[in-house]
């Protein structure tokens, strides 16, 4: 009993002391090898590895977002090799610390390869690092602005020149200060609109309606509280939706019920879709496991946003949570296990929707296996430990107990037996958990162990 509480007792201790310490991270990330559908990288360790348990490898297509490759190699090596990948292929890559209790580091540097047969292209000198090598940068000392206008000659991109838009009419004439629009979703986008009349009264004001020419429908009807000036003259801006889509509009200027003039602009998201992402980020989750989701690319501005509404649908498409307004982040846990969609519909304050689709969520007794990598290593030292009579049963279940119920180890949905303290621990479970520490059987065998456990009411597990 002793030895179980002085060991959960060290773990408090251990948590709760190192939880603002400073992480340091690997550094010089390199690039060592590679060919045309490997690279292999080299980095060097952080100053302090004593609680270091291993490395987070993440790696990305071009200036795609970056996605996790390893969750945690599990080791102390510094060399890693990506294997698989596409042929003549700018991938980067940033490599994380992660130290005991799933703490992890801010990422190394990043360093970029080219899969290719062509050995002057593959470990890529990017002196502008603009994420070109410069064997194919036409601009190799100057940085490319990321495509932005839809190029990729590695040069400084230059804003396209954007020709005004004038609509006349026996009414007057209305114009648009430009004709293309590239919005980041942060920024909004700006109309301004400028005109004239032929005959008009100061007193009446003028209307202005945008409509979306790939559906036809209105996204915005405005009445402007300016007026025409005494020259007959009208200046007006016209601030769009933060969720205005790409395509082609059409906006009308109006007065008295006559139409001054039509004139067309256009609209380019630049930048990434938005996606919803997952904390913790994992390929399985178990029943009852907190999950946060919330949205990102972009952040949408302050204010900007009325209403998330997050829905969740099994793999039979049937809806197990009721579409909401939760807010910009939903917290849920899942019951059953399955398959889940996790859609978000956001709608701005000028009523446009967008709709957000998550990647399937995934929740599976086989959860335990997954989290193996991020268990403390002295949980395997305690099992092995009472395996070898170095710690009583009482003190082993009673820290399996508190593992569990702090949700540290997670385990299938068990049936909770009824017993007593003399119930004994069969052989075949020690057995297992030496095998398990040992690294000779795998994790569902010692779950087995702990399930029947439960079953006999040898361990209680709270609710």
């Amino acid at each position: 009993m002793k030895i179980g509480f002085l060991i959960i007792s060290l773990f408090l201790v251990f948590l709760f002391t190192d939880a603002y310490a400073i992480l340091d991270p690997p550094v010089n990330l390199q690039v060592t090898s590679v060919t045309s559908s490997s690279v292999t990288l080299i980095w060097d360790p952080p100053k302090d590895i004593s609680s270091l348990i291993g490395y987070k490898i993440e790696s990305r297509i071009g200036s795609a977002q970056y996605e996790i490759i390893e969750q945690n190699t599990g080791n102390l090596k510094t060399t890693y090799s990506h294997m698989d990948l596409s042929e003549n292929t700018f991938y980067s890559y940033r490599v994380t610390a992660v130290y005991e209790n799933d703490e992890v580091s801010i990422p190394s540097n990043e360093e970029t390869a080219y899969t290719s047969t062509d050995t002057e292209q593959q470990v890529a000198k990017d002196s502008d690092g603009d994420k070109i090598p410069d064997n194919i940068d036409d601009c190799p000392l100057e940085s490319e602005n990321y495509n932005e206008f839809e190029d990729s000659d590695g040069c400084p991109d230059n804003k396209p020149a954007i020709s005004e838009g004038t609509a006349t009419s026996t009414v007057g004439t209305v114009t648009i200060a430009q004709q293309e629009y590239h919005t980041d979703r942060k920024t909004p986008i700006v109309l301004e609109l400028s005109g004239n009349l032929e005959e008009f009264t100061i007193e009446e004001p003028l209307f202005f309606a945008i409509s979306s020419n790939d559906d036809d429908k209105s996204i915005l009807d405005y009445t402007p509280q300016t007026f025409v000036k005494n020259d007959g003259r009208f200046n007006y801006d016209i601030t769009l939706p933060i969720l205005v889509q790409d395509g082609q509009y059409t906006l009308q200027a109006i007065y008295k019920n006559e139409q001054i003039g039509t004139v067309t602009f256009y609209v380019k998201t630049k930048g990434l879709e938005p996606q919803i992402s997952k904390n913790p980020s994992l390929e399985i989750y178990g029943i009852d496991q907190p999950i946060t989701f919330s949205v990102i690319n972009p952040d949408y501005p302050e204010n900007a946003i009325k209403i998330y509404y997050w829905k969740i649908m099994d793999e039979d498409s049937q809806v197990i949570k009721p579409p909401k307004n939760d807010g910009s982040t939903l917290n849920y846990n899942f019951q059953k296990f399955g398959t889940y969609d996790v859609k978000l519909t956001v709608i701005d304050n000028f009523g446009n929707i967008q709709h957000i689709l998550s990647d399937p969520i995934t929740v599976s007794s086989n959860v335990f296996q997954q989290q193996s990598d991020s268990i403390p290593s002295w949980i395997k030292n305690n099992a092995e430990w009472w395996a070898a009579g170095q710690v009583d049963d009482s003190s082993f279940v009673q820290g399996i107990q508190y593992l569990i119920q702090e949700g540290i180890i997670t385990i299938p949905p068990t049936a909770q037996g009824s017993g007593s303290d003399l119930n004994e621990i069969p052989s075949w479970i020690k057995n297992n958990a030496e095998w398990w520490a040992a690294g000779q059987v795998d994790d569902s065998s010692f779950v087995q162990g702990i399930q029947y456990l439960i079953q006999e009411g040898i361990m209680t597990i709270q609710s």
